[in-house]
Protein backbone atom coordinates (compact mmCIF):
# COMPACT_ATOMS: atom_id res chain seq x y z
CA UNK A 1 0.00 0.00 0.00
CA UNK A 2 3.20 1.98 0.50
CA UNK A 3 3.60 2.91 -3.58
CA UNK A 4 -0.09 3.80 -3.80
CA UNK A 5 0.70 6.47 -1.27
CA UNK A 6 4.24 7.70 -2.73
CA UNK A 7 2.38 7.79 -6.22
CA UNK A 8 -0.36 10.06 -4.58
CA UNK A 9 1.83 11.93 -2.62
CA UNK A 10 2.57 14.19 -5.19
CA UNK A 11 4.05 15.04 -5.96
CA UNK A 12 6.97 14.39 -8.15
CA UNK A 13 20.74 15.44 -11.23
CA UNK A 14 19.76 19.26 -12.62
CA UNK A 15 20.10 20.15 -16.14
CA UNK A 16 19.71 24.13 -16.13
CA UNK A 17 17.89 25.41 -19.43
CA UNK A 18 19.83 26.20 -22.26
CA UNK A 19 19.17 29.31 -24.58
CA UNK A 20 17.63 28.16 -27.01
CA UNK A 21 15.52 25.57 -25.10
CA UNK A 22 11.92 25.62 -25.08
CA UNK A 23 9.15 23.40 -23.64
CA UNK A 24 5.17 24.14 -24.33
CA UNK A 25 2.32 22.11 -22.44
CA UNK A 26 -1.42 21.99 -22.56
CA UNK A 27 -2.93 22.03 -19.55
CA UNK A 28 -7.23 21.14 -20.32
CA UNK A 29 -8.00 21.78 -16.78
CA UNK A 30 -7.05 23.95 -13.77
CA UNK A 31 -8.46 22.84 -10.11
CA UNK A 32 -7.92 24.63 -6.97
CA UNK A 33 -7.84 22.43 -3.62
CA UNK A 34 -7.56 22.75 -0.22
CA UNK A 35 -5.41 20.43 1.44
CA UNK A 36 -4.62 20.37 5.73
CA UNK A 37 -1.04 22.57 6.54
CA UNK A 38 0.01 19.97 9.71
CA UNK A 39 2.34 22.21 10.70
CA UNK A 40 0.54 25.43 11.02
CA UNK A 41 -2.75 23.58 11.91
CA UNK A 42 -4.47 25.02 9.15
CA UNK A 43 -5.31 25.10 5.51
CA UNK A 44 -3.63 25.59 2.40
CA UNK A 45 -4.82 26.12 -1.15
CA UNK A 46 -3.20 24.12 -3.92
CA UNK A 47 -4.02 24.80 -7.66
CA UNK A 48 -3.46 21.56 -9.97
CA UNK A 49 -3.52 21.63 -13.31
CA UNK A 50 -4.41 18.30 -15.58
CA UNK A 51 -3.84 17.68 -19.41
CA UNK A 52 -7.02 15.24 -19.78
CA UNK A 53 -4.57 11.66 -21.52
CA UNK A 54 -2.47 12.23 -18.34
CA UNK A 55 0.69 13.72 -19.62
CA UNK A 56 1.33 16.93 -17.98
CA UNK A 57 0.45 17.71 -14.26
CA UNK A 58 1.29 21.22 -13.26
CA UNK A 59 1.04 23.14 -9.56
CA UNK A 60 2.16 26.97 -8.67
CA UNK A 61 2.27 25.30 -5.20
CA UNK A 62 4.09 27.88 -2.66
CA UNK A 63 4.94 25.36 -0.08
CA UNK A 64 6.96 23.32 -2.78
CA UNK A 65 9.24 26.73 -3.86
CA UNK A 66 9.83 27.20 0.22
CA UNK A 67 11.10 23.93 0.93
CA UNK A 68 12.81 23.99 -2.12
CA UNK A 69 14.30 27.55 -0.82
CA UNK A 70 15.08 26.30 2.71
CA UNK A 71 17.24 23.25 0.89
CA UNK A 72 19.45 25.46 -1.80
CA UNK A 73 19.67 28.40 0.91
CA UNK A 74 17.51 28.18 4.68
CA UNK A 75 17.79 32.12 4.10
CA UNK A 76 15.21 32.36 2.03
CA UNK A 77 12.93 30.19 2.94
CA UNK A 78 10.14 32.82 3.90
CA UNK A 79 10.88 35.11 1.28
CA UNK A 80 6.80 36.83 0.70
CA UNK A 81 7.51 37.19 -3.10
CA UNK A 82 8.81 33.95 -3.69
CA UNK A 83 7.20 31.60 -6.60
CA UNK A 84 7.38 28.66 -8.68
CA UNK A 85 5.37 26.68 -10.89
CA UNK A 86 6.31 22.74 -11.44
CA UNK A 87 5.35 21.03 -14.60
CA UNK A 88 5.27 17.06 -14.26
CA UNK A 89 5.53 15.14 -17.65
CA UNK A 90 4.46 11.66 -17.01
CA UNK A 91 5.68 9.70 -20.24
CA UNK A 92 9.69 10.65 -20.19
CA UNK A 93 9.31 10.80 -15.83
CA UNK A 94 10.52 15.09 -16.02
CA UNK A 95 9.86 17.96 -13.76
CA UNK A 96 10.21 20.99 -15.78
CA UNK A 97 10.24 23.90 -12.86
CA UNK A 98 10.39 27.76 -13.14
CA UNK A 99 11.61 29.30 -9.30
CA UNK A 100 11.77 32.72 -8.38
CA UNK A 101 13.34 33.14 -4.48
CA UNK A 102 14.32 36.38 -4.42
CA UNK A 103 18.30 36.94 -5.30
CA UNK A 104 17.68 33.30 -6.99
CA UNK A 105 16.07 32.72 -9.99
CA UNK A 106 16.25 29.88 -12.27
CA UNK A 107 14.78 27.52 -15.14
CA UNK A 108 15.09 23.41 -14.50
CA UNK A 109 14.83 20.19 -16.50
CA UNK A 110 15.02 17.37 -14.05
CA UNK A 111 15.31 13.83 -14.79
CA UNK A 112 13.77 12.01 -12.63
CA UNK A 113 15.13 8.54 -12.81
CA UNK A 114 18.67 10.47 -12.73
CA UNK A 115 17.55 12.29 -9.16
CA UNK A 116 15.94 9.25 -7.35
CA UNK A 117 19.52 7.20 -8.62
CA UNK A 118 20.23 5.70 -5.38
CA UNK A 119 18.66 7.08 -3.26
CA UNK A 120 16.56 3.81 -2.19
CA UNK A 121 17.45 1.53 0.02
CA UNK A 122 16.82 -2.37 0.13
CA UNK A 123 13.55 -1.60 2.37
CA UNK A 124 12.39 0.54 -0.39
CA UNK A 125 11.94 -2.40 -3.03
CA UNK A 126 8.57 -3.58 -4.45
CA UNK A 127 9.29 -6.67 -5.95
CA UNK A 128 5.55 -7.58 -5.60
CA UNK A 129 2.31 -7.48 -8.43
CA UNK A 130 0.09 -4.80 -7.02
CA UNK A 131 -3.85 -4.95 -8.42
CA UNK A 132 -5.57 -1.95 -8.02
CA UNK A 133 -9.56 -2.51 -7.61
CA UNK A 134 -12.56 -0.11 -7.26
CA UNK A 135 -15.62 -0.03 -6.24
CA UNK A 136 -18.38 2.96 -6.26
CA UNK A 137 -19.78 3.59 -2.81
CA UNK A 138 -23.28 3.98 -2.17
CA UNK A 139 -23.56 7.55 -0.93
CA UNK A 140 -22.26 10.30 -3.61
CA UNK A 141 -20.01 12.91 -3.52
CA UNK A 142 -21.74 16.93 -3.19
CA UNK A 143 -19.84 20.18 -4.72
CA UNK A 144 -21.34 22.44 -6.37
CA UNK A 145 -25.12 21.15 -5.45
CA UNK A 146 -24.17 18.92 -7.57
CA UNK A 147 -23.83 15.23 -7.29
CA UNK A 148 -20.53 12.89 -8.05
CA UNK A 149 -19.51 9.44 -7.49
CA UNK A 150 -17.39 8.22 -5.29
CA UNK A 151 -14.89 5.42 -5.46
CA UNK A 152 -12.76 3.10 -3.04
CA UNK A 153 -9.17 1.95 -4.48
CA UNK A 154 -7.29 -0.61 -2.68
CA UNK A 155 -4.42 -2.56 -3.50
CA UNK A 156 -6.35 -6.50 -3.80
CA UNK A 157 -4.03 -7.67 -0.90
CA UNK A 158 -4.88 -5.05 1.50
CA UNK A 159 -9.31 -4.22 0.63
CA UNK A 160 -9.71 -2.69 4.18
CA UNK A 161 -7.50 -0.21 3.60
CA UNK A 162 -8.83 1.77 0.65
CA UNK A 163 -8.44 5.11 -0.55
CA UNK A 164 -11.71 6.95 -1.45
CA UNK A 165 -11.65 9.01 -4.52
CA UNK A 166 -14.85 11.48 -5.48
CA UNK A 167 -14.73 12.24 -9.53
CA UNK A 168 -16.28 14.17 -12.40
CA UNK A 169 -16.75 11.73 -15.22
CA UNK A 170 -17.94 13.97 -17.05
CA UNK A 171 -14.86 15.89 -17.86
CA UNK A 172 -11.82 13.32 -19.47
CA UNK A 173 -9.15 12.57 -17.53
CA UNK A 174 -6.75 9.78 -17.38
CA UNK A 175 -5.85 9.77 -13.85
CA UNK A 176 -4.55 6.28 -14.32
CA UNK A 177 -1.81 7.37 -17.08
CA UNK A 178 -0.07 9.64 -14.20
CA UNK A 179 -0.05 6.74 -11.69
CA UNK A 180 1.16 3.81 -13.98
CA UNK A 181 4.09 6.00 -15.33
CA UNK A 182 5.27 7.17 -12.24
CA UNK A 183 4.60 3.32 -11.36
CA UNK A 184 7.11 2.66 -13.57
CA UNK A 185 9.73 5.13 -12.92
CA UNK A 186 9.42 4.06 -8.76
CA UNK A 187 10.09 0.53 -9.86
CA UNK A 188 12.73 1.42 -11.84
CA UNK A 189 14.44 3.60 -9.60
CA UNK A 190 13.96 1.37 -6.69
CA UNK A 191 15.59 -1.77 -8.94
CA UNK A 192 12.30 -3.41 -7.98
CA UNK A 193 10.24 -6.36 -9.75
CA UNK A 194 7.22 -5.74 -9.04
CA UNK A 195 4.26 -4.26 -11.15
CA UNK A 196 0.91 -2.87 -11.07
CA UNK A 197 -2.05 -3.87 -12.63
CA UNK A 198 -5.82 -1.84 -13.11
CA UNK A 199 -5.79 2.02 -12.01
CA UNK A 200 -7.62 4.75 -10.91
CA UNK A 201 -11.05 6.15 -11.49
CA UNK A 202 -11.35 8.49 -14.89
CA UNK A 203 -12.37 12.29 -14.79
CA UNK A 204 -11.40 15.08 -12.96
CA UNK A 205 -10.47 14.28 -9.30
CA UNK A 206 -12.92 16.44 -6.85
CA UNK A 207 -11.87 14.85 -3.49
CA UNK A 208 -9.13 12.01 -1.87
CA UNK A 209 -9.59 10.71 1.80
CA UNK A 210 -7.23 8.24 2.88
CA UNK A 211 -7.61 5.02 4.46
CA UNK A 212 -7.56 6.41 8.04
CA UNK A 213 -10.16 8.72 6.47
CA UNK A 214 -8.04 11.71 6.14
CA UNK A 215 -9.18 14.21 3.66
CA UNK A 216 -5.85 14.72 1.17
CA UNK A 217 -7.42 16.93 -1.51
CA UNK A 218 -10.98 18.78 -1.63
CA UNK A 219 -12.14 20.48 -4.61
CA UNK A 220 -13.53 23.79 -3.85
CA UNK A 221 -13.18 25.29 -7.62
CA UNK A 222 -12.48 23.57 -11.03
CA UNK A 223 -11.97 25.41 -14.13
CA UNK A 224 -12.39 23.47 -17.72
CA UNK A 225 -10.54 26.35 -19.69
CA UNK A 226 -7.19 25.08 -21.68
CA UNK A 227 -4.28 26.91 -20.74
CA UNK A 228 -0.67 26.96 -22.78
CA UNK A 229 2.54 26.92 -20.15
CA UNK A 230 5.69 28.13 -22.18
CA UNK A 231 9.08 27.37 -20.70
CA UNK A 232 12.00 29.16 -21.99
CA UNK A 233 13.75 31.76 -20.34
CA UNK A 234 11.16 32.94 -18.64
CA UNK A 235 7.37 31.08 -17.31
CA UNK A 236 4.40 32.08 -19.21
CA UNK A 237 0.81 30.77 -18.77
CA UNK A 238 -1.73 32.13 -21.96
CA UNK A 239 -5.76 31.22 -22.29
Amino acid sequence: MRALYVIIGILFSITAFGQSQSHEFTIDYTVKYLIDNAKEGTKDTITIGYEKNGKYLWTNFKRLTEELASDIMPGLRNIPDGASNFVYASEDNKIYMSVFLGPINMMMDMDMALVLQGTFSEDDKMNEEIVLESKQTLDPYRFNDKEYPKYEVYAAAEPDKPIIFAVDESKKMNNSALLINFMKLMISATESSGGIQGGLPEGIILSIIDDNGVTLLEAIDVNIKPRKISLNNSFKISE
